[in-house]
């Protein structure tokens, strides 16, 4: 299940060093906590008519994107402009009117866009203005669950029998490794895929996660190679299909 990054994990990535020779690198409790409930500016006072916490609901990952519009107004009757809003996804977006200036209230559009999204949902939208340019002025969280879709040809478009495929190709290094695609058996029984031996060349292995794909289930084709002097050819086995309808494509990056 895929779990929406949440901002919590965006901002603990700038605390630790790029380097790559670094070792762990602890981070303070309070750091942590900074993260997950961002610090607001100072004298913030803008209110969110709708509510701070967005509930969605269930949404399926084929369906259109969700969006709504949140209204604000600034307690006090300040005028403000908005200058930025970061949101902890690409999942999810956010617009406003940019031309509007200095006001006392204003509206924010959001959309999330499910696709890819399985599993519960948390996001965060971070708004700032011009009251500070490093503490946001409010934030708003983006909550919900994703489930998988009935009809999975938006995303898995591609079909072996039951098995359907987020791709049918991969690229690999010239040293070889190991490469997966997203798999979710559409069919009504159980699945166990693997490299038919018979037609797949040597050092080239392949099998799920799970093994076995229970109807409806959703996995990864896991595709294991180790170069030798053939070029990989990998044949799938465990679907009822003729064999020339059975092959991922193998290329080699230059």
């Amino acid at each position: 299940m895929r779990v929406g990054v949440t901002i919590l994990f965006g901002v603990l990535l700038t605390l630790v060093s790029t380097n790559v020779n670094a070792q762990l690198v602890v981070i303070p409790q309070e750091k942590v906590h900074e993260a997950a409930s961002p610090t607001l500016a100072d004298e913030a006072h803008m209110l969110i008519q709708e509510g701070v916490v967005l509930n969605f609901g269930t949404l399926s990952e084929s369906d259109p994107a969700w969006q709504t519009t949140i209204h604000w107004r600034d307690a006090k009757g300040r005028k403000t402009t908005i200058t930025r809003i970061t949101t902890s996804c690409s999942c999810v977006e956010a617009d406003w009117n940019k031309r509007a200036g200095a006001t006392t209230e204003g509206a924010i559009e959001i959309k999330f866009h499910p696709q890819g999204r399985l599993g519960g949902i948390r996001q965060m939208l971070l708004i700032y203005t011009t009251l500070s340019d490093q503490k946001p002025t409010a934030t708003i969280t983006l909550v919900g669950k994703v489930v998988p879709s009935d009809d999975h040809s938006t995303t898995h478009p591609y079909a072996m029998g039951p098995l359907r495929l987020r791709q049918t190709s991969l690229s690999f290094s010239p040293k070889g490794g190991v490469e997966k695609i997203a798999v979710i058996n559409s069919g009504s029984k159980v699945l166990t895929i693997t490299h038919d031996q018979h037609f797949s060349s040597e050092g080239i292995k392949a099998y799920t996660i799970p093994r076995e794909l229970a109807p409806g289930e959703e996995g990864d084709l896991v595709v294991e190679w180790q170069p030798n002097s053939t070029k990989p050819t990998l044949l799938l086995e465990g679907i009822d299909l003729p064999t020339r309808k059975r092959k991922i494509d193998i290329r080699i990056k230059e």
